[in-house]
């Protein structure tokens, strides 16, 4: 019977403790905030689009090469703050919820970032 309830005792301890686990990885307050960040980064900031295939260029045209670099340092330096942008702005929503979980600002962002 003793062997019996601690087997019981302990299987319980055990769900528990997984269950207590679980729900600080997926559903504490600080594991919503972190998953609505990571999905505002990867909406916004993290999967930037690869530009299109330029179209083939005569190699002694230097005009056309100074063009071509011209338009990658521009494109590059529009994604660089594209991304700077986004991170401030998703860093922003996390600092608001962590100040104020229950917040309209921090509701606002959990409930667009599912």
């Amino acid at each position: 019977m003793r062997r019996a309830l601690a087997r019981i005792a302990l299987v319980v301890l055990a769900v528990a403790i997984v269950a207590s686990i679980a729900w600080q990885q997926v559903y504490s307050n600080e594991a919503r905030i972190e998953h609505a960040y990571a999905t505002c980064m990867s909406q916004f900031g993290g999967a930037a689009r690869a530009p299109a295939a330029a179209p083939a260029t005569e190699a002694g045209v230097p005009g056309a090469t100074m063009a071509e670099s011209l338009g990658k340092a521009m494109t590059d330096l529009a994604k660089g703050v594209t991304a700077g942008m986004s991170a401030a702005v998703c860093g922003a929503v996390r600092d608001a919820c962590r100040a104020d979980f229950d917040g309209a600002v921090c509701q606002n962002a959990l409930a667009g970032f599912r």
